[in-house]
């Protein structure tokens, strides 16, 4: 949590990857830590 002119903020960190490929790219997004979801976003040519 963070603090910003006296008021608290929680944040929260993702990862996003690309398997870029010849004809299409593969993209995924991964919520931070050991338990965080990882979702399949879909491809794109």
């Amino acid at each position: 949590m963070l603090t910003h002119g006296g008021r608290a903020r929680e944040y929260s960190e993702a990862f996003v990857a690309f398997d870029v490929a010849k004809k299409k790219h593969a993209v995924a997004i991964a919520e931070g830590g050991r338990t965080g979801e990882v979702r399949f976003v879909g491809e794109v040519e």
